[in-house]
């Protein structure tokens, strides 16, 4: 009797860990403090003015948005907006996609000036490390383009690199150094309609 109670107990057992182990994990949104760590009250000599606001959080918390300022000692002010992916290659894929925006007004290429690979516009510097994907603006006219890469350069420091390079599969493009600077990467896709101009790539 003792047996057959014993052999039932297990098979209970395993059956809560087999339903266990296919439901999903869900990810909690980023707390306050998580938020704060990633955008730290001062980066170098920049202060944070106000605390990060979280803008939008996607798939249980795996991706999100969050913005905040800072000022630095000559009064200007920027922003700060930060995207946090599931993987690098997501990351990535948000810079070129992004960098494809902007080239409709001006000539936009990306490098390895900032980040693991990024742009400077005139508008913003943008880039990537790791999961994440930043932008740096001005707010005020007091803020420069040399701000703007100081404050992002500080920013990238902080950040984890993650797998510290950009994805391998365009190192497999010809000469691929060069096309890198224009090169839209897509991380996954089921149609090239978004950014096919015409009907050949």
């Amino acid at each position: 009797m003792n047996l057959r109670l014993f052999n039932k107990t297990k098979l209970l057992i395993l059956g809560v860990v087999l339903l266990a182990s296919l439901c999903p994990v869900f990810a909690a949104p980023p707390t306050t403090q998580e938020l704060a760590k990633l955008l730290p009250e001062r980066l170098g000599s920049f202060r944070r003015v106000g605390a990060p606001k979280l803008q939008d959080v996607q798939e249980n918390g795996e991706i999100f948005l969050v913005q905040t300022q800072y000022a630095a000692g000559t009064g200007a002010r920027l922003i700060v907006t930060l995207r946090q992916l599931p993987q690098d290659g997501r990351a990535y894929e948000v810079l070129t996609t992004t960098a494809q925006t902007f080239r409709d007004n001006e000539t936009v290429e990306i490098s390895s000036s900032v980040g693991t690979a990024g742009f400077v516009s005139s508008r913003e510097v943008v880039f990537f490390k790791g999961r994440h994907c930043a932008s740096v603006q001005p707010e005020n006219a007091r803020a420069s383009e040399k701000e703007a890469l100081a404050l992002a350069a500080e920013l990238s420091a902080t950040l984890n690199r993650g797998e510290g390079e950009i994805p391998i599969l365009l190192k497999h493009l010809p000469d691929w150094e060069q096309a890198q600077k224009t090169a839209i990467y897509l991380n996954r896709f089921s149609s090239l309609d978004s950014i096919a101009e015409d009907g050949v790539l």
